[in-house]
């Protein structure tokens, strides 16, 4: 495989070198200045493209396909917070997952022509940006506590409740990352 990309844009599957191809502009730099990255999903063939102001708790997104992006469609996510929220396609809805500015309280929203209204995630707390993914049916959500040595924790949503939150020993440093490969599901975490 010839390889078309820049330096810094080279990823490996399997070993094999896969071209990302040239990166595409989704919103001005009017938009988005951010330091915390940008968290996506895609629903019905549509990228949605989520990013935090940097001077301030607003979240945007962003909606469009392959090369069409519509310059003047960014959205301000109905909630703030002070990190990118976690989002995942499930159940052929957009979901988030974002942490409270004040208190660190997760809460999840769902996207249904709106965003719903928020639902608290019952005793999960985190310092860091929440992660989503989708495995075997369930939506899964992982976290970094707030405590002074933060863990890494989950719960998962099966269509109709949210599960006991689950604890592990594991340490990590801000948010972890998920998503599902060959029936399994991976946690990343620093």
């Amino acid at each position: 495989m010839e390889n078309h990309m820049k330096p810094g844009m080279r990823g490996y599957v399997a070993g094999d070198i896969l071209d990302w191809g040239e990166p595409i502009t989704v919103a001005s730099h009017l938009y988005y200045q951010a330091n915390s990255g940008a968290r996506c999903t895609r629903l019905d063939g549509e990228d949605w493209v989520f990013w935090k102001d940097r001077n301030s708790n607003t979240i945007f997104y962003k909606c469009g396909t392959d090369q069409t992006w519509p310059s003047r469609s960014v959205y301000p996510f109905r909630y703030s917070s002070d990190e990118v929220p976690g989002v995942a396609t499930y159940r052929n809805q957009v979901h988030a997952a974002y942490k409270d500015p004040g208190s660190g309280a997760i809460y999840w929203s769902v996207y249904n022509r709106n965003w719903s209204d928020a639902t608290r995630i019952s005793n999960a707390y985190t310092n860091a940006s929440p992660a989503l993914a989708v495995y075997n049916d369930q939506l899964f959500l992982a976290w970094s506590t707030n405590d002074s040595t933060p863990t890494l924790s989950y719960c998962w949503f099966d269509g109709t409740k949210w599960s006991a939150l689950h604890n592990t020993r594991y340490s990590i440093y801000g948010g972890p990352a998920m998503a599902a490969h060959n029936g399994e599901l991976f946690f990343a975490c620093a």
